[in-house]
């Protein structure tokens, strides 16, 4: 780098510092230089960044500051945490925009398999919920989140359900056969002294 780009990188790097202390307003600000840097230099421009941050702006910081550059990640999401924020910080720009400023519609399958629909904040949101109302892509219609639960309520099922140890029951005087198996006489024998007890 000459002299004359390094000081210019320099006063940049001291503009988005600037930036990026005066506060969450200000990060698309600072958010427009980072691309810039990235796309002006081949990288030099960066790790200048990181020395000079004294680690406010590692890998991971850059990397969403890039993405709220290049206008793909709303800048309130770049510091929220919980499943919520995680889920929607992947989502279209519009669709982020959208749902922090307003509900989400959340489908609630009950016991009795009628439905209900709740209107939560996306701060609100358990790492289940998130999962049921953020596809990879996009927001489930409720539609796609019944079809979701329908298939985690099978899925919890089949794992729930015990594996009997033995292919048969015995409740009293009773035998009660899972499954066709074939019995030794040995294990035979030890059922018939079972019911007997």
């Amino acid at each position: 780098m000459d002299k004359l780009v390094l000081k210019t990188v320099k006063q940049r790097v001291a503009e988005v510092l600037a930036l990026f202390t005066a506060g969450l307003e200000r990060w698309y600000e600072a958010s427009l230089i980072v691309v810039d840097l990235i796309d002006e230099q081949n990288g030099e421009a960066i790790e200048m960044l990181k020395r000079e941050s004294n680690g406010m702006f590692n890998d991971r910081a850059i990397a969403a500051f890039e993405r709220m550059g290049r206008k793909q990640l709303v800048p309130q999401l770049a510091y929220m945490s919980g499943a919520g924020p995680e889920r929607l910080a992947k989502m279209p720009f519009s669709v982020q925009e959208k749902y922090l400023g307003e509900p989400i519609e959340l489908l609630i399958l009950k016991d009795d398999e009628s439905t209900d629909k709740l209107k939560v904040s996306v701060h609100d949101l358990t790492p289940k919920q998130a999962a049921q109302v953020f596809d990879r892509d996009c927001v489930r219609s409720l539609p796609a989140q019944r079809a979701w639960l329908e298939n985690e309520r099978a899925r919890t099922v089949a794992i729930a359900k015990p594996v009997p140890q033995f292919p048969y029951r015995i409740s009293g005087r009773r035998v009660t056969f899972f499954e066709g198996c074939t019995l030794t006489a040995q294990e035979l024998a030890r059922i018939l002294s079972q019911i007997e007890r």
